[in-house]
């Protein structure tokens, strides 16, 4: 072989040692800057999983008090339901005592006006009577939900 051959096989192995040169450069420089995006990245996710974690613990946090403030409200809304029921119950009791009442003393004035001889004492029981039904109109529709009846 001459040294014009071997010069040439020599520029162009060199030339090619320079290129695998450069591309294993652009390599290397390529996967440093992969490398550096991978750990920003896996910076970012630790910090997301942080962050994940804490809002993960405020939402069971809310939930809990959710949860009991729905239960306070279940309870107060079963203690009023009940309270309100056993105040009907009294009202109820109440007017039926009132009506009752109301009943026996209009008895015991009819009794009173039929068993009276003396036109006096007649005319001022009547006087007595139409007098408590134009004072006492007992209407008790708007306490009873219009059961009851009005004199």
């Amino acid at each position: 072989m001459s040294i014009a051959c071997l010069q040439y096989q020599y520029n162009e192995l060199s030339k090619r040692y320079e290129m695998l040169l450069r591309a294993y450069d652009e390599r290397c420089n390529s996967i440093s800057s992969q490398d550096g995006a991978f750990l920003k990245l896996h910076k970012r996710l630790k910090e997301l999983y942080v962050e994940l974690t804490h809002v993960h613990k405020c939402l069971l946090i809310i939930g809990e008090k959710y949860l009991d403030l729905k239960y306070k409200r279940f309870t107060q809304k079963v203690w009023y339901e009940e309270r309100i029921e056993s105040l009907k119950c009294a009202s109820k009791a109440v007017l039926l005592t009132a009506e009752r009442a109301r009943r026996d003393l209009d008895d015991q004035l009819s009794r009173c006006l039929a068993c009276e001889h003396d036109t006096a004492v007649t005319l001022l029981l009547e006087k007595v009577i139409s007098t408590l039904l134009t004072q006492c109109q007992w209407d008790f529709t708007s306490l009873s939900g219009g059961r009851a009846r009005k004199s």
